[in-house]
């Protein structure tokens, strides 16, 4: 089970790289989110950082994982869990639904 939600929170983490450099692309795009004001305009440091942060907590996660199994899934499904409302923030966002900004 742990593999498999990571798995998924890498997925939806993958889908939050390209949600994002697809909207960081578009003319009116203003990005309010400070943590990526200064690398909004580079999206190659933008898919480097958040692959790396995804990928950071997956491999933390597997590592407590052999210690603490419980609190290892838990972790993941609060990684997934946060990377699917991020992602749903996001399509709800690029469809008007919420505002202008991320």
């Amino acid at each position: 089970m742990l593999t498999a939600v990571l798995v998924l929170g890498l997925s939806l983490g993958a889908v939050d790289t390209v949600q994002t450099l697809h909207w960081t692309a578009q003319p009116a795009y203003v990005e309010v989110n400070p943590i990526w004001t200064s690398t909004a305009q580079h999206p190659t440091a933008v898919a480097v950082i958040k692959t790396s942060l995804d990928t950071a907590v997956v491999v933390t996660v597997a590592r407590v994982g052999r210690q603490h199994p419980r609190r290892a899934r838990l972790a993941a499904v609060v990684f997934a869990t946060i990377k699917g409302a991020v992602v749903y923030h996001n399509y709800r966002v690029t469809r008007g639904q919420h505002g202008p900004h991320t």
